[in-house]
């Protein structure tokens, strides 16, 4: 007898979508069976009938902040049942070390934190704060064995997080290289970005209006082709976040056409908006660096995501409240502003609405974005990402044929806004399961605190993609699955 039973669901399998019942046993997927098969027996049967049945989503770049639940527990709770409900089963977070204490000190802490509290798996990387390359050398190995495979380079100072420069950053890559793990950056120049603050703030011109002019596209395209030629001579696989700009995306795509280990993510607000909402009443809503960049970046964007030179869409998820977006006032200048957008429960529904009914993504390839990609090059493959025989039975049933509204306060990160705030969606999760555990079922939540269990990942395989870039496509039917509507 199977513990649990999906059956006649379409299912997103690694040969596609498949017509397919999906038993679960112990907590993994024990068989892919026809459906209608007589005489199967299970102690749970989901009829999922009229919906896809995709595995559980993969966000591999999250902060879980302490600012709307007064702790960093606190803060993993709400930000992981959000995740449950968007279809989210797995997270990686960013693990920064302890002031003076060595890097796999970070990892240990981050573990404690979520033990008892996060509703879905987790995983880190490993922030590496200003250093001695010879402590770095001596200090990456115990953090691989400890089952974290990822390093993250901030190539600027944020805020209170120092960044690294270019000398430890060679130095990180060339000890990945050697390794085998992967370098994570955040690629946007500092200089570049206190030259173009200064001149603005000289006119007086400063605040979340010029947040995008006091970060432009060339702070992030230099950094990103340092970034890319320093890991081209070290030999180092290397992941980058949070792409924004043509620049960028131009400059991955020919680095992968080179044969460059190189892979890369954007981030829903940079697909669904353009830097003229630093222009209306929500603009402190969008203060989140990089910042939102024009119309023509978010086109390019979308294409890099279709052709597949941007393998990932995270979320860089950061809660936040109202009250802290606005303490500061709309004058202040960005980094001092409070950033933060909260999308992990909004990731699959928003981008699935607008992008797969349209014919711009096949679920396939949506589902490859939101789970199997991040999955193959952060370790977790084919114990995530899949739905196979023997990978763990994460699974979302979601129903393509739900209509409904985007509203905050029917969301659950404990945030009280949402940039997706009245924006009509087509398509939404009807359950999620994780392990074989139903979490969520409709609105219901039917998980706890510390469900989710920390995953040790394998050091992943070396990608090294090729093949022909598609030519761009027509963006008129996304832009018009994303306008905003309000219930009528």
């Amino acid at each position: 007898m199977f513990d649990l039973y999906v059956r006649n669901g379409v299912a997103v399998c690694p040969g596609g979508l498949i017509k397919v019942d999906v038993a679960v046993s112990g907590g993994r997927i024990a068989a892919l069976l026809d459906p209608g098969l007589r005489g199967v027996q299970a102690e749970k049967v989901i009829d999922a009938d009229g919906l896809y049945v995709l595995p559980g989503g993969i966000d591999p770049h999250v902060h879980i902040g302490t600012r709307l639940a007064g702790s960093m527990s606190g803060g993993c709770k709400l930000a992981s049942t959000a995740a449950a409900f968007g279809g989210t089963t797995t997270f990686i977070h960013h693990a920064d070390p302890r002031t003076g204490g060595v890097l796999s000190d970070g990892i240990r802490d981050a573990v404690e934190m979520a033990v008892s509290a996060s509703a879905v798996d987790y995983s880190f990387h490993c922030v590496v704060p200003p250093m001695s390359s010879i402590s770095l050398v001596a200090e990456m190995g115990p953090v691989l064995e400890i089952g974290v495979t990822s390093f993250k380079a901030f190539m600027l100072t944020s805020k209170s997080r120092a960044g690294i420069d270019e000398g430890l950053l060679y130095g990180l890559m060339t000890k990945a290289a050697e390794l085998g793990a992967t370098v994570v950056v955040h690629a946007e120049s500092g200089p570049l970005n206190d030259y173009h603050a200064a001149f603005l703030g000289r006119d007086g011109k400063t605040g979340i209006r010029y947040f995008s002019k006091a970060r432009p596209n060339i702070s992030e395209e230099e950094a990103l082709r340092k970034a890319l030629f320093l890991a081209s001579s070290t030999g180092a696989n290397l992941y980058i976040n949070h792409v924004s700009t043509a620049g960028g995306v131009a400059a991955i795509r020919e680095a992968r056409q080179r044969g460059q280990s190189v892979q890369a993510e954007t981030c829903p607000h940079y697909l669904f908006f353009n830097d003229s909402v630093y222009e209306d009443e929500r603009d402190i809503l969008f203060n989140r660096a990089p910042p939102i960049k024009s119309e023509a970046d978010r086109q390019a964007l979308w294409r890099g995501l279709v052709d597949g030179t941007l393998s990932v869409v995270s979320t860089d998820d950061v809660p936040s409240s109202l009250a802290d977006k606005l303490k500061a006032g709309r004058n202040t200048h960005p980094e001092k502003l409070p950033g933060g957008l909260c999308q992990l429960e909004t990731r699959l529904c928003t981008l699935y609405s607008a992008a797969v009914p349209t014919g711009v993504l096949t679920l396939e390839h949506l589902t490859d974005a939101l789970s199997t990609m991040p999955a193959k090059i952060f370790g977790l493959y084919p114990r995530k990402g899949a739905i196979a025989i023997g990978s763990d039975a994460d699974l979302v049933l979601f129903d393509p044929r739900r209509e409904w509204t985007i509203r905050a306060e029917e969301l659950h990160s404990g945030s009280d806004y949402t940039i997706y705030e009245g924006m009509r969606i087509r398509g939404k999760v009807a359950a999620t399961i994780l392990r074989g555990k139903i979490i969520v079922e409709g609105d219901a939540y039917l998980g706890s605190a510390g469900d989710g269990i920390y995953l040790s990942r394998e050091l992943p395989k070396r990608t090294v993609p090729g093949g022909d870039i598609p030519p761009p496509f027509s963006l008129h039917e996304v832009a018009k699955a994303m306008s905003h509507e309000e219930d009528t």
